[in-house]
């Protein structure tokens, strides 16, 4: 006689046969289970949009600015001044001191460009949250 939930031996053929009943609690469960996993997946893919920063070190102090605000900045630098424009989620040194102008014809980047001579240095990494916001604009020594 079969009963659900009740392993089922059948005889001489050492099989084993588990039959269970799915009841309402597990289709809850179950539901409730794929809804958080895909809440979780949504999350991370729009969090990790837009959420970077651009870090610029002239030696003395850092800068930080979000990437995905379009702007100029005039940072001075040991042998004058440094301009990055800000533009697209990516930055560029569009003018500098140097005389090789190596940082200038990097172009645009998502990574980091520096200018030696000038001893300022732009990279881009992951905004840090402070509470529940992020840092944005903060100028540190």
């Amino acid at each position: 006689m079969f009963m659900p939930g009740v392993i089922n031996r059948r005889p001489g053929h050492g099989e084993i046969n588990i039959k269970t009943k799915l009841t309402l609690t597990d289709l809850i469960i179950v539901i409730f289970i794929l809804s958080l996993i895909s809440i979780i997946f949504a999350k991370t893919l729009i969090g990790n949009k837009n959420e970077k920063e651009l870090v610029i070190e002239n030696g003395h102090d850092t800068f930080i600015y979000p990437l995905d605000i379009d702007r100029t900045i005039s940072i001075d630098g040991l042998a004058g001044k440094t301009i990055i424009r800000i533009r697209d989620n990516k930055f560029s040194f569009i003018s500098s001191p140097c005389h090789n102008k190596h940082c200038i014809a990097m172009g645009e980047s998502r990574n980091s460009i520096a200018c030696l001579p000038n001893n300022v240095v732009a990279y881009v990494r992951e905004k840090k949250k402070k509470g529940m916001e992020f840092i944005i604009d903060e100028v540190t020594e």
